[in-house]
């Protein structure tokens, strides 16, 4: 890595994180990655304050979260060459589209990320079950999704059933 590449901290499975990675690559930024375990809360805390990710650290600069403002940074800054991203559009039917999918990919991916070999923040059990307890899905009969704090006081036996049912049922999600 170049010296004064910039540091990101992130999640393989995050958008957010995907975000900055494009827009690093598209404005041709060595960067290094740093995969961040879903139950490593010390390291966003001791960068940004509180556990978040993504966070960008450039050389001799304060970390910054927030994947926009990441985005902006880069694409600001002249060091990187002229801006490459076109400016967004207000496209009804594109918000719509996103909307409609919410749901279903987050029923789809969540009981799949934590069952994944390769994402490397779930290697550790810990990881694994944190995601779980702080990543709430609907319940599969009445289709309501709790609040963070009221999934989380569920027996673990609940949260785990409830991830099955969203894994083995993928064909109808």
């Amino acid at each position: 890595m170049p010296p004064g590449a910039p540091r990101l901290f992130g999640y393989e499975h995050s958008h957010y994180t995907l975000r900055c990675r494009m827009a690093l690559g598209l404005k041709k930024v060595p960067y290094r990655m740093i995969w961040v375990a879903e139950d490593d809360a010390e390291t966003p805390m001791e960068l940004v304050g509180k556990k978040i990710t993504p966070i960008v650290q450039f050389p001799n600069e304060p970390a910054m979260a927030e994947s926009l403002d990441i985005i902006a940074r880069v694409e600001n800054d002249g060091r990187y060459g002229p801006p490459v991203l076109k400016p967004a559009t207000d496209r009804s039917d594109i918000d719509s589209w996103i909307k409609s999918i919410s749901s279903p990919m987050r029923n789809l991916g969540r009981p799949r990320y934590i069952r994944s070999a390769v994402l490397p923040e779930f290697r550790s059990q810990s990881a694994r079950e944190r995601f779980v307890t702080t990543h709430p899905l609907p319940d599969p009969e009445s289709g309501e999704t709790l609040s963070k704090a009221d999934w989380a006081s569920l027996p673990k036996e609940h949260r785990d059933l409830t991830y099955e049912y969203y894994f083995a049922d993928s064909d109808n999600q």
